[in-house]
């Protein structure tokens, strides 16, 4: 089959992320969770030459190859408290306008049409899977937030965003 939009976004996130890391000469095996990921990504690649569908699995292990670059880059550039809560702050508010349309779109009436009885949100992606995903992430970073000792923002508006997302 023909190599999707999302394909090629990933392959040049993973291409922008080996430039940016190389740029900055970051020592990628400084970080304690490298050695065991890239085991994993070498494992899995095993799966390429076994599998009966070589092309659906290769999407798979570049997705998940993907996922590696971002958290690389994640762990490179947020070294700091300030930076942690910069890169937390942009996530959320990010999100806002997503929720603020998938909001729109239940009490409108006008989200994704099913055979469910309530048919599904899309906010503003294209697909309502997408969108979950999107959210369940915005979920993962709120939880570890909600019950920190020290959270980086304050705890009531954690907890309101998380219920605003949940609630989606």
């Amino acid at each position: 089959g023909p190599v999707t939009p999302a394909a090629g976004v990933t392959v040049m996130s993973g291409l922008l992320c080996a430039i940016y890391l190389g740029l900055r000469r970051v020592n990628i095996f400084k970080f304690e969770e490298t050695l065991p990921l890239i085991i994993f990504l070498g494992v899995s690649s095993i799966s390429l030459f076994v599998t009966l569908n070589v092309e659906e699995s290769l999407m798979d292990w570049v997705r998940i190859f993907s996922i590696f670059c971002v958290y690389l880059i994640t762990r490179a550039t947020c070294d700091t408290y300030r930076r942690i809560r910069a890169a937390l702050a942009v996530i959320l508010l990010s999100a806002l306008f997503p929720i603020g349309v998938a909001y729109y779109q239940h009490l409108s009436g006008t989200g994704l049409s099913t055979n469910f009885e309530y048919g599904r949100l899309l906010g503003t992606f294209a697909h309502p899977n997408s969108f979950s995903s999107y959210l369940l992430i915005l979920l993962i970073f709120c939880t570890p937030q909600m019950m920190s000792k020290k959270p980086l923002y304050p705890r009531v508006l954690i907890w309101v965003y998380a219920a605003l997302v949940f609630i989606i």
